[in-house]
């Protein structure tokens, strides 16, 4: 209900309250007097303030989280009034730290310009730099730098933590992972200069942590979580000592590094749990509902491994439009993606194909290249089984490149998938020959600029042209050579084929093995789709549509298990108990045909197998093979 220029905010008759349009407040200050005004900000400004203090020291208990944000904004006009630029300061951090979205960003930023330019507090640049990679993601890069090396010439540690935690963010954003990864150790050196307290320094350990998973290192991650979750019981719930962050925020990030962690390590039913404790500590504070989708968003894979595809595609919906609600670009990339992912599951081709174009654009605007180079690897995916040879190709070359610039996981993944493009389209495909030429055929997606990224991440021309040449000389060198799947990759995947066998023959023991261990395959960057596609066969899908997406080893397993389980070619269903042993069968086979390393690895593991009594015969048995 609106009254003039004033309008009646919801709430009982009690507590109502109303806002009041800008200009009648305006014209009311300037009319008021300097001794009234003075005097309102004061007492306004400290209102705000403890309320503030109130809702941040009740946030565990009261979910009061909101109102954090809101009092943090209210207060920092009154403060500013008075020159108490360092309280205001301190004030919008709080505020924009628990909600992220680009309205309260955009509410942020002119003050903290305000702030900076009084010169009265430098911290202030560190927090302008996180609200400028909500709004500009390109001017937070230069800020960010600028701010931790003026901090470090100054011996300022403490504020040289706190700006390095947001620039090893953007680091891992743009791909830089080994600078991350350096930057990571730097920043607990910092904070224990600082004299931090053990709160910041678990988070200096959980920012390295989330490196690594980046770069592939799934499993230490995990045991490293479980063991920082037990080390975590013991802080004190009230620090004790100065701190750049508070408790919830380390102990949600530690969660969702396990939560990750778990599901890279196809541990879906951990992931799962992980999730959950992260949303009920955000829930317990009183979280926006936009960070609370950002977590929820994680559960997508997970039911979706679990074969839960409609719970995935509500889930889905509902993070789109939380996120597009609160503008938030990286979310809707993301979330782009993986409807496309849900889309490509449920047979719809065409729509997962404009799906992960579009989440293709939007990982751009974010300038999150980990998941740019997610999208091209998908769209060659999708691409192929739809006949579309130069776009497979490219796109596939693209991830590849992309990722090995990244240092990021998953690019022999991208390689043996471009090998396949060759192989299986021949003459109907032109292997590019530079970098120019793989941008020309990538860029069919409007809106991206593949050649402006590669630039950014291998700025020297020449070791860009060099990296992409490695990759597209093994591409054609795996497409050359179709028989020469090795042996060795095969040996390994006939215990699991021999278990397909026994579970279609009502082995229910077989049944639930198996099932374990395609879970252990699941989510691996070089095993997860061949995982995928046994798990459609063991249901009755026989169709050319298994080998989609598959590389040549892949493929040729994929052709065996399927060969088996028509008659055609002989897999005994009784070597189904030895899937433990898939690894060192590969190792045995590798060694038989004259690989030493393969050789010298397979007599470690006997020598370890002898320590068990009982493998002492099989040790002895393998060993004469």
């Amino acid at each position: 209900m609106t009254y003039g220029l004033t309008t009646a905010r919801n709430g009982t008759y009690a507590n109502k309250s109303y806002a009041i349009h800008p200009g009648v407040a305006a014209a009311g200050r300037s009319q008021a007097g300097k001794p009234f005004r003075d005097a309102a900000d004061a007492e306004l400004g400290a209102y705000w303030n403890t309320v503030a203090k109130y809702a941040r020291e009740r946030e565990g208990e009261d979910r009061t989280t909101g109102l954090v944000v809101h009092a943090g904004l209210a207060a920092a006009p009154y403060l500013m009034r008075q020159a108490e630029w360092s309280g205001a300061a301190f004030l919008l951090e709080r505020a924009f730290q628990r909600d992220r979205s680009r309205s309260t960003a955009t509410a942020v930023l002119p003050a903290l310009q305000a702030i900076i330019a009084t010169g009265q507090v430098p911290g202030a640049v560190g927090v302008l730099a996180k609200v400028l990679r909500v709004i500009d993601p390109a001017a937070a890069g230069h800020q960010v730098q600028a701010f931790m090396d003026a901090a470090l010439i100054r011996g300022d540690y403490r504020s040289a933590s706190a700006v390095a935690g947001d620039l090893i963010d953007q680091y891992r954003h743009r791909g830089l992972l080994a600078q991350a990864l350096n930057l990571s150790y730097q920043k607990a050196d910092y904070s224990q200069r600082a004299g931090l307290g053990p709160w910041t320094q678990l988070l200096d350990e959980t920012r390295r942590l989330q490196v690594l998973n980046a770069m592939g290192k799934a499993e230490h991650v995990l045991a490293e979580v479980e063991r920082l979750r037990t080390q975590m019981q013991t802080l004190p719930a009230v620090p004790e000592q100065p701190e750049i962050t508070e408790p919830w925020h380390a102990r949600e990030m530690l969660l969702d590094i396990g939560r990750d962690a778990a599901r890279r390590l196809s541990c879906w039913n951990d992931a799962l749990d992980l999730c959950a404790a992260v949303v009920a500590s955000m829930q317990e504070r009183g979280a926006p509902a936009g960070e609370c989708a950002r977590t929820r968003f994680n559960d997508y894979l997970p039911l979706l491994r679990l074969g839960r595809v409609e719970n995935a595609l509500a889930l889905l919906r509902d993070c789109r439009q939380v996120f597009e609600n609160a503008h938030d670009i990286q979310g809707i990339g993301k979330v782009l993606g993986a409807l496309a992912e849900v889309e490509d599951e449920r047979g719809h081709r065409d729509a997962a194909i404009s799906l992960v174009q579009d989440a293709l654009r939007y990982s751009y605007l974010a300038g999150n290249v980990i998941d740019i180079a997610y999208c091209y690897h998908a769209l060659g995916n999708y691409l192929r089984p739809d006949r579309q040879p130069v776009g497979a190709l490219a796109t596939h070359l693209a991830g590849a490149l992309i990722r090995a610039l990244a240092g990021a996981e998953g690019v022999d993944r991208s390689v043996r998938s471009a090998a396949v493009d060759i192989r299986e389209f021949g003459d109907n495909v032109t292997v590019p020959t530079n970098v120019t030429d793989l941008c020309s055929q990538a860029a069919r997606v409007p809106g991206v600029d593949l050649h402006r990224l590669l630039r950014e991440l291998a700025p020297e021309q020449d070791m860009l042209q060099q990296t992409l040449q490695e990759l597209i000389v093994r591409c054609v060198g795996l497409a050359a050579a179709p028989s020469a799947v090795d042996p060795a990759n095969l040996a390994p995947w006939e215990p699991v084929i021999a278990a397909l066998l026994a579970a279609n023959g009502g082995d229910t023991q077989a049944a639930e093995t198996l099932d374990a261990e395609l879970d252990s395959y699941e989510d691996s960057a070089d095993w997860g789709m061949l995982a995928a596609g046994l798990r459609r066969l063991r249901t009755g899908e026989t169709g050319p549509e298994l080998l989609a997406g598959l590389d040549e080893i892949d493929t040729a397993i994929m052709t065996r298990a399927v060969d088996a389980l028509s008659g055609k070619t002989n897999v005994p269903a009784v070597l189904w108990p030895a899937m433990p042993l898939g690894p060192l069968l590969g190792e045995l086979v590798g060694g038989a045909r004259g690989d030493q390393a393969a050789a010298g690895h397979a007599r470690q593991d006997l020598e370890e197998m002898t320590r068990d009594p009982s493998l002492v015969p099989l040790a002895v048995a393998l060993g004469t093979c």
